[in-house]
């Protein structure tokens, strides 16, 4: 089964799978939409293997088109609508593709970076409903479904693979991790354009038939008010974000009883940042994981949080983990080393990279991740650094 084979089947009922700036979307709805986006990718001429950009803010639109093309065989390519023309003119020549959908006028950054590139406004012109039978091509779980650039700390950006089956067994991570359900509702505050904000929590949540409250762009005034108003039982928050919720005037007058958990991640999450939500009874836990393992790998339960600050948890259901050396040596507990990752939730290949590709892969199919941490004597993960920063 595929991410988008599991949420259509929450379309049956009326549960409501998103909310946005003021709109109710249920999963009928979700579904329709998927639909339509499917046909507008066929008549734009989209065909299985084909990239299709996006280049916007946290929109319902990103979602209908990762469905789509998870439904079409094509590959979604969301571009990070906070780099310069010049960097998304490198990746856009990378992929090369076949259509770039964009909202909020990040039109003319398409444009202008590659001039020439087949694109389509959704706030202008947006996918209608076509008299057109949608023909599921039934790609493969090893078929990339989604590719992401990498943040390029270490050189020019890459563009991750991530598979049908990586998205799905990097959802039942989150699942496993987060212990989310139908009658879970979360924020999703965090860039779209990133795997952390479609897939730690998000298309998670969706795939149980939970609710999801989507912001355009992170507002910690706006966060608060939408925990109170809608009861959220869960979020995701990076520690910047953490930092300038707890900082608002009205964190300790807002409502937040109905949280029973925050998730965090991105980099080593400060203790002191999460003691205000502990203070307030909300654990915050950590998730772990790269761009290219889709990203949830390692994670800590809310139930273990407050005993286990600065730790980012135990391998989750679908991942395996060893620290070693650098001669590929596991080294003992509490012995620093580089983390190397393997499961159904690693990346497959860098588009068009051999070469770093197989610098990435150790023998046996381990992804070397370039970070260094240690494993305590039961088996939680501490991250304390980079081989390459």
């Amino acid at each position: 089964m595929t991410i988008a084979e599991s949420i259509a089947a929450w379309s049956a009922g009326d549960r409501i799978a998103f909310r946005f700036e003021g709109e109710a979307i249920s999963y009928a709805d979700l579904h329709h939409r998927v639909e339509v986006a499917c046909k507008g990718l066929i008549v734009a001429g989209v065909e299985p293997g084909d990239r299709v950009g996006f280049c916007g803010l946290n929109r319902l639109e990103v979602f209908e088109l990762l469905l789509a093309c998870s439904r079409l065989g094509a590959i979604l390519v969301p571009f990070n609508n906070r780099l310069t023309t010049s960097e998304i003119a490198v990746q856009i020549n990378d992929c090369r593709p076949a259509i770039v959908l964009t909202t909020d006028s990040f039109g003319a950054l398409i444009s202008q970076a590659a001039p020439g590139q087949p694109t389509r406004d959704l706030d202008v012109e947006p996918f209608v409903d076509q008299s057109l039978v949608v023909d599921d091509h039934g790609s493969g779980p090893e078929a990339t479904l989604l590719m992401v650039y990498t943040s390029g700390t270490t050189g020019q950006a890459k563009g991750a693979m991530l598979s049908q089956d990586a998205l799905l067994f990097t959802a039942l991570n989150g699942i496993d991790q987060q212990g989310l359900g139908a009658d879970d509702r979360i924020i999703a505050p965090l860039p779209t354009f990133h795997v952390g904000g479609l897939n730690i929590q998000t298309i998670p949540t969706l795939m149980v038939g939970g609710e999801v409250v989507l912001q355009r762009r992170f507002d910690p005034g706006e966060f608060l008010d939408l925990v109170e108003q809608h009861r959220i039982t869960q979020t995701i928050l990076v520690p910047a974000m953490l930092a300038a919720v707890a900082a608002q005037p009205h964190f300790v007058a807002t409502d937040l009883s109905s949280l029973r958990g925050i998730n965090s991640g991105s980099s080593v999450v400060p203790a002191e940042l999460m003691r205000p939500f502990f203070d307030r009874g909300i654990p915050v836990s950590q998730v772990y994981g790269t761009t290219e393992t889709g990203p949830t790998a390692v994670g800590l339960r809310y139930d273990e949080a407050d005993g286990r600050i600065g730790s980012c948890g135990r391998a989750l259901a679908h991942t395996e983990v060893r620290v070693v050396n650098a001669a590929g040596h596991d080294v003992d507990d509490l012995e620093p080393g580089e983390l190397w990752l393997r499961g159904a939730n690693v990346f497959t290949a860098y588009w068009g990279d051999s070469d770093a590709t197989a610098q990435a892969f150790a023998p046996g199919g381990w992804f070397r991740t370039g970070d260094v941490g240690y494993r305590d004597s039961e088996h939680y993960f501490y991250i304390s650094d980079r081989i390459k920063d």
